[in-house]
């Protein structure tokens, strides 16, 4: 998935767990939007697990769901006053 803000493109990709089972397969989707969208940061959100991972000179940052919900509303407020 991407998402197009104001100031940037995010990839995300999500599932419940990483698990040697599946987390090549999530972290090689997520590569493939990042190389697409030119993109240097990307997300995998999970129910509870929390990692940063360097691929191929990219960063991604596997965050539990309710913590990167909770950072983007910190955000959305700050751009709402800097908008007023």
């Amino acid at each position: 998935m991407a998402i197009k803000r104001p100031d940037q493109i995010l990839t995300i990709q999500v599932t419940y767990s990483l698990s040697e089972e599946n987390k090549s397969r999530e972290i090689k989707g997520l590569l493939e939007a990042m190389n697409y969208f030119h993109i240097k940061h990307g997300i995998i959100l999970t129910y509870d697990q929390e990692e940063i991972l360097k691929k191929e000179n990219k960063t991604i940052h596997i965050l539990p769901v309710w913590k990167w919900l909770l950072s983007n509303q910190k955000k959305n407020k700050k751009i709402k006053k800097q908008q007023s």
